[in-house]
């Protein structure tokens, strides 16, 4: 693996740094959380190992301006401190860790913890060249169908299911006549298809499925003030299925969680990728745990209910909804992580600070605060 160790002390960093080097691996070392991003800009590497205490910029808010970065390489990150208590651990798992340790370094653990990072990272590799693979294919599916006038659907050409709430009328037609939109269910069953190595079909919802696990991607359209969220919950035999083929019989909690994100992350990728073929550009966040039974978002323009089958019993079900984003104007202080600039924020020069439809982060706020700290952003507020 390709490793970053960002250590203020001189001491921890080299001890740390050779004990890596002598598993195998690149290192590179940083003294600051500055100098870290200089690092990862020339190359993201595989595993980043920040101490949470340093110059420049702290290990949350490095680790968090990884987390909002739409790189090409999944970066997993290991939090090292020499603070034990739940509160920390707590604030740098929200930030985005994927592990902690707490100074003194146990190397046996050290060792432990870096093979499971390397495990997931050349899992990350290959999902992530496989949905690659699934948007490419997507395209030339959809231009197809185009062409055939028709949606594929499976191995048959069906017409695509329509809306469980016949209120599609409420959506602007910015969003509402593009096929990626009509045919989202479509998508997500050609992701989740090939990701799970099943034949699904759409259709209809049951109200025999009771499932147990459940994720949001939430998809944000700046220019039309929109919301786009997708629910996908299925049974807990389903994840555990998967788990165990990536992992072995009997993965534990921590692979099993990891399965479901990135299942909810490819499925983010496959719609983004659909709707930016016809020039709609979306800003995405993290998938979020969603609570079970599914509460529908009170006042949605537009929600649709379906599911998918496989012949083998596996069932998924899927919610679609369409939203208005509130929009209001705040001072630096008044902003929050997962807020989004509704326009591109710029200096009293004209120098673009932060880009418009940027989902704000902790670093983002810090930079317009010590640059504009009375001036009035307009920021879209996700619900």
């Amino acid at each position: 693996m390709d490793v970053i160790v960002v250590e203020d002390s001189v001491a921890q960093a080299l001890l740390l740094e050779r004990q890596i080097a002598a598993l195998g691996h690149t290192v590179r070392g940083a003294r600051s959380g500055g100098k870290a991003v200089e690092l990862m800009k020339e190359r993201l590497p595989n595993l980043l190992v920040t101490d949470g205490i340093l110059p420049e910029l702290s290990g949350e808010a490095l680790t968090r301006l990884v987390r909002s970065q739409e790189a090409t390489r999944y970066v997993y990150v290991l939090f090292v401190s020499g603070t034990s208590g739940p509160e920390a651990m707590k604030a740098a798992f929200a930030a985005g860790a994927d592990d902690y340790m707490v100074k003194p370094l146990d190397r046996d653990q050290l060792i432990a913890r870096m093979r499971v990072a390397d495990r997931i990272s050349h899992l990350e590799t290959r999902l992530r060249a496989r949905v690659r693979e699934l948007e490419s294919a997507l395209r030339r599916l959809e231009a197809s169908a185009a062409l055939a006038g028709a949606a594929v659907v499976g191995r048959t050409t069906q017409a695509m299911p329509t809306a469980t709430h016949a209120d599609d009328e409420l959506v602007p037609r910015e969003l509402a006549e593009k096929s990626g939109y009509r045919r989202l269910p479509d998508t997500v069953r050609r992701v989740i298809g090939e990701f799970l190595q099943k034949d699904f079909a759409v259709a209809a919802p049951a109200a025999d499925h009771a499932p147990t696990i459940a994720r949001q991607i939430t998809l944000t359209s700046v220019p039309l003030v929109l919301e786009l969220r997708l629910v996908i919950a299925m049974e807990q035999r389903v994840v555990l299925e998967l788990a165990s083929s990536l992992f072995g019989p009997d993965p534990d909690a921590a692979l099993v969680e990891d399965t479901v994100a990135e299942l909810a992350n490819l499925t983010m990728g496959g719609v983004k990728a659909s709707l930016a073929e016809e020039g709609l550009t979306l800003t995405s966040g993290l998938p979020q745990q969603v609570a079970l039974p599914f509460t529908p978002t009170a006042g949605a323009l537009s929600r649709r209910e379906h599911m998918l089958t496989a012949p083998d019993g596996t069932r998924l079900s899927i919610s679609v909804e369409v939203t208005k984003c509130p929009t209001r104007r705040a001072r630096a202080f008044e902003l929050t992580e997962g807020m989004i600039l509704a326009a591109p924020v710029t200096n009293a020069g004209g120098m673009m600070l932060v880009p418009g439809g940027t989902r704000l982060t902790t670093g983002a706020i810090e930079k317009i605060a010590r640059t504009l700290p009375d001036q009035q952003i307009e920021v879209l507020v996700s619900r």
